[in-house]
């Protein structure tokens, strides 16, 4: 998802972009995080958030794997949406203090988090720095293996990862969870296919 362009005059000189938010898409975001928290200017906390999350969590996964978290963008939409929480604590408690005192919590060894403070499991407002990663974080194949080298124990442990981080992500997502051993699924071991 990275766009090449050329470089100077030569051909051979290319550079990569790196993929992230346009500032239009920027602004459209923080338009509608706006238009939710004047929406509910008078309702109390936990409905706000339960609001709120949806749209972040949607917009942060759609750029998850874009370099949107090393360039910045994420850190900004988060301290964009805390300027417009600090305004709306504000106009609640009359003063910032007392709507920091109010609304913002800590949690575990997190400061200053935007969560109501019911009972033992808090509701929490996500930050969008929490679904960022680089387009690059992945795990590279080495330069000298191949599928067809007939190297089927580094191949067997690259799928055996893979596998259980499907199995993790199907099971949190709490779509069908799905039972490896049940599967019918054909693994390579040492010498057999």
């Amino acid at each position: 998802m990275r766009v090449r362009h050329r470089v100077g005059s030569f051909p051979r000189y290319w550079q990569i972009s790196p993929f992230t938010p346009s500032l239009k898409a920027s602004k459209v975001h923080q338009e509608e995080i706006g238009r939710i928290i004047r929406k509910h200017r008078c309702a109390p906390q936990a409905a706000l958030i339960k609001h709120l999350n949806p749209v972040i969590r949607g917009w942060a996964s759609y750029y998850a794997n874009s370099d949107a978290q090393s360039v910045g963008v994420l850190t900004k939409q988060d301290n964009l949406a805390y300027l417009k929480l600090r305004t709306w604590g504000k106009r609640r408690c009359e003063s910032i203090n007392s709507g920091h005192i109010k609304y913002w919590t800590s949690i575990g060894s997190n400061n200053w988090v935007f969560a109501t403070k019911n009972g033992d499991d808090p509701l929490r407002l996500l930050k969008h720095s929490e679904f960022g990663s680089s387009s690059t974080s992945y795990v590279k194949v080495n330069g000298d293996k191949s599928p067809y080298d007939g190297d089927t124990v580094y191949w067997s442990s690259r799928l055996l990862k893979n596998l259980e981080m499907l199995v993790v992500r199907l099971s949190c997502s709490r779509k069908k969870r799905v039972n490896a051993r049940s599967a019918n699924y054909t693994f390579f071991r040492n010498g057999m296919y």
